[in-house]
Parts: structure tokens; sequence; C-alpha cells
């Protein structure tokens, strides 16, 4: 990727434009970031070379919470050893150890790109509603709200363990896979739906449960959407007791589970014969 090279600093953002490091500080310091009217401001409006070696950086320290002066030390220290010359500001292509561009570097750093965001790819499930796939998509990115998450965004918790055993921390993969109650879930589905027993030490683990547990055609589009509802009632149990002080138990989210997966299937694949069967709930004939 382009990066800046600092001259004069005249021509680069000092906010905006990645020059300090391998991020841009709006998104290194975003607490910083928001506080600023103007967002726009060149290099050298902010640092100014001083031949003694130190630099100088305009802004007031004063009055500032806990977080934004965390963030300011840091910045600061990044700020260290940079030093604003007499010579032209200029862009570098920083995946080349000869800071030239060229094609092939481009092609390596697409292709790199490319295999890291594998983690946001999901498969989705047509029969369940879209904003259920979009939770399950999010919690797989760990882009869902909770404590852990909120406390990497500078957002203070007074309780960091988890709603239901209060223990661990709640980290996504705790509150899916890890959790008394979750494992609770797991193991009524496992009966629910005849399958061996369920092995995930991660939310990606679950998501990709339905390649692992032999069903093949419509069985196995259903087993997915099964596992996604899952995920979904699993959070909502876990807002209601954050949000409403409300404690459900493992079978009363299993109803949930079964009449939403029957409902949602049924209004999909109404043309598919479902038979009602005592405690396995949906059976596909």
């Amino acid at each position: 990727m382009l990066r800046a090279a600092v001259g004069n600093g005249e021509s680069i953002r000092f906010r905006i434009d990645v020059w300090c490091g391998e991020m841009a500080f709006k998104d290194k310091f975003p607490n910083l970031f928001k506080i600023k009217i103007n967002k726009v401001v060149l290099v050298s409006e902010r640092l100014q070379s001083v031949k003694e070696g130190t630099v100088c950086w305009k802004i007031r320290s004063a009055n500032m919470s806990q977080v934004l002066q965390n963030e300011l030390d840091i910045c600061i220290s990044f700020l260290a050893e940079v030093l604003i010359v007499d010579s032209q500001d200029k862009w570098v292509w920083s995946d080349d150890d000869s800071d030239m561009f060229s094609v092939i570097s481009a092609k390596k750093w697409l292709q790199q790109e490319t295999s890291n965001s594998a983690v946001g790819r999901l498969e989705w499930c047509k029969w369940i509603p879209a904003k259920v796939n979009i939770f399950v998509w999010r919690a797989k990115m760990d882009r869902i709200a909770t404590i852990s998450a909120l406390e990497r965004r500078n957002i203070m918790i007074p309780s960091r363990g988890c709603v239901f055993c209060e223990y661990s921390p709640e980290t996504t993969d705790h509150l899916f896979s890890g959790c008394f109650f979750s494992n609770g879930i797991w193991l009524a589905i496992e009966s629910w739906c005849r399958i061996p027993n369920v092995f995930a030490f991660s939310i990606r683990d679950l998501v990709n449960l339905h390649n692992s547990v032999g069903f093949k055609g419509i069985k196995k589009v259903a087993f997915q959407g099964i596992i996604y509802i899952a995920l979904w009632s699993i959070w909502r149990a876990r807002n209601d007791r954050v949000f409403a002080d409300k404690r459900l138990k493992v079978m009363e989210v299993m109803a949930e589970i079964k009449s939403l997966s029957f409902l949602w299937f049924r209004c999909r694949y109404n043309t598919i014969r479902i038979l009602l069967s005592g405690n396995l709930g949906v059976t596909l004939i």
C-alpha cells in the first residue's frame, strides 16, 4: 500500500494519511480524532522541526479524560523520532523493499488482503431472515457488543464476567462455545437433530458445523439454519439478562429455537412435508 514519507509536511494530512506507522492516526487514535473540529490538518501545521532534536505538537492536554490522555501519550511517543526537514514530501510503496511501485508487488498485496479477509466470509443460509445471517456474520468476525469488545473500544463496563456463568470474561468465543449455558444448548441440539457430540472451541467451529455432521441436501441446509438460529437465540437470551434481568433456562431457549426453525423453514420450503414428532421437533421426510 502507499504511505507518505515526510519532508516538510506541507502536503500530508496529519490525521488522515498513513505517514507514521502502518495506520492513519484517525484509526490508531479514534478518540482524539473525534474531539477535533478541524480534522483535515497538515503535518506541518502540527509539527515543527527543532534543531535540538525534539518535536513539538500543538495540542492542549488540560482537562482531558484518562482515555484521551492515554491516547495522547502514545501518540506523542510515536512522534518522538519524527523530524520535519527542508525537502518535499513524497509517496512510497510500502510493500516493496525498494519503495518503488510495481505490478507484481501490487498483485502480491491484493492476494494477501484477499486471504486475510477470509475470516469475514459466511455461507449464507437462505431460509432464515437476513438479520440472523448478518448477526452470525458479525459474530464470526467478533464484531458484536460483548463486554470484551466494548472494552477494546474504551467503553468501560462495571462487570467483565460472562452474564451466564459470571466467571470467565465475556468474549464471543466463550459466550457461544465455552459457557455452560451455551453448551447446554448444543447438547439439546445434538439430541434433537440426532447428531454426534459437538466439539466446538470457537464460533467459527459452530458456523461450519453443518459441513461436518454428515447431512446432505436439504437436511444440511436445514441444520445450517438451526445452528444460526441457535446463535441468534443465545445472543437474545444474553441481552434479556443484561437489559431486562430476565433469566431464561436452556429449555426455554431451545423452545424458541425449535419454534423459529419450524416457522421459518415451513414458510420457505412449503412444498416439503414436515412432521412434528415429540421432542425431536422438526423431522424432514
